[in-house]
């Protein structure tokens, strides 16, 4: 019996991994019950799913509901720190698990989870002292939340400035998201699937948002497209069905850099405000993305 394809091998932090069984003799996954017993490195969702939120070695329980004496552990390395069982993080009281090994290569793509926040950001190697942010975990992704200007890794402060590919995917609590005013860039699915989102603040400072960024986001209502903004990528609010308000301050918004379907699937008639000079460009540029005007 195997729930996991590659128990062992090295986890990108961020990273999703679905658990499926492989055998029909085995138990149907209802009536399993999945436990990580590192929660600061993993979590579990929707008792299949599990999330690599840090650096470390996480060990993750499957096991009968009906009888959890009997269950199966298995073991994953996340991240560039994990290489064997001794790095096994303890309580969790320390914030970032992966500091510190004085490998040059690693230390750029080194990735460190705040507690506080819930978010692991990744240190850019560009000396720009910038980070983005690679996920949030469970707990503090619901509700309202709101993106922090920057976070302090060993004394040193970093500005967030991106939201990574996939950062808040399928995260079903999320309801707001107010994002930091250093943010420039959202990335390829970023929010999608967030099905209870409603709102998103997006701060004056974003120049592009990414392919499926906001795809099938479902109740989102209302969003803001500031002034910087030179690229929408294809299907970011595909399927946003409850999309009624948008507000366009950019004026750099052509057929070229705004993808197909960005805004199919969103509210039947919503109400657009565009700039004035734009007002006969932007009517024909949203249909042709997708949008039913008026």
């Amino acid at each position: 019996m195997r729930y996991y394809p590659s128990c062992g091998n090295a986890y990108d932090v961020g990273k999703v991994l679905a658990c499926v069984s492989y055998d029909t003799s085995d138990a149907d996954l209802q009536e399993m019950e999945i436990v990580s017993k590192d929660s600061n490195v993993v979590l579990i969702i929707e008792n299949r799913y599990l999330h690599f939120i840090a650096d470390g070695v996480a060990r993750v329980e499957v096991r009968p509901k009906y009888n959890p004496a009997i269950g199966r552990t298995f073991t994953f390395y996340v991240g560039n720190d994990a290489d064997d069982e001794d790095d096994i993080p303890g309580n969790g009281d320390q914030e970032n698990n992966n500091q510190g090994n004085g490998n040059q290569t690693n230390a750029q793509k080194a990735k460190y989870y705040d507690k506080r926040t819930g978010v692991t950001i990744s240190i850019n190697s560009s000396g720009k002292k910038e980070a983005t942010l690679v996920t949030a975990d469970k707990k503090h992704a619901k509700g309202n939340l709101t993106v922090p200007n920057t976070l302090k890794v060993k004394g040193t402060s970093y500005k967030i400035s991106v939201i990574g590919k996939n950062a808040f995917q399928n995260q079903k609590q999320l309801k707001k998201v107010v994002l930091g005013k250093n943010i420039s860039k959202i990335e390829e699915g970023a929010f999608s699937g967030c099905e209870k989102l409603q709102t998103v603040i997006v701060g004056k400072n974003v120049t592009a948002i990414g392919k499926k960024a906001f795809y099938k986001c479902k109740n989102l209502s209302k969003i803001t497209i500031p002034s910087k903004v030179n690229k929408i990528g294809d299907s970011a609010f595909y399927g946003c069905r409850r999309l009624k308000n948008i507000t366009i301050q950019s004026k750099k918004l052509t057929n070229k850099n705004v993808g197909s379907m960005a805004f199919k699937g969103i509210y039947a008639k919503p109400v657009i405000k565009v700039p004035k000079s734009k007002f006969s460009a932007y009517k024909k540029l949203l249909r042709t993305k997708g949008a039913e005007l008026r």
